[in-house]
């Protein structure tokens, strides 16, 4: 099963397609997730985005500090660990708040 949703993942971020699990049970782990999201794919192409729904997100999501290789839009996914997003800032216009 865990083959079977990272193609289906790396098929979306390829695409750009709405991957959309609201009526599954499948789980998504937050480390295939955080590869995916950090790993260009083997074109070596920048990849399109990637759109998901409904997904049961396992494990914590760790992508403090990295670099993302693809837009991300995740909808009314459930998170069951928490969630790191710090990132740095690298575009010239970015600005950021430190948390307090």
């Amino acid at each position: 099963m865990a083959e079977e949703i990272k193609d289906a993942l790396r098929e979306a971020r390829r695409t750009g397609k709405l991957l959309d699990l609201r009526s599954s049970d499948t789980v998504v782990p937050a480390e295939v997730l955080a590869d995916l999201l950090t790993r260009p794919d083997d074109e070596q192409l920048r990849s399109r985005t990637l759109r998901l729904t409904g997904a049961r997100i396992t494990g914590p999501l760790d992508l403090e500090g990295a670099e993302l290789v693809c837009s991300t839009e995740l909808s009314a996914c459930r998170f069951e660990e928490q969630v790191m997003l710090l990132v740095p800032i690298s575009a010239a216009n970015s600005t950021a708040a430190a948390p307090s």
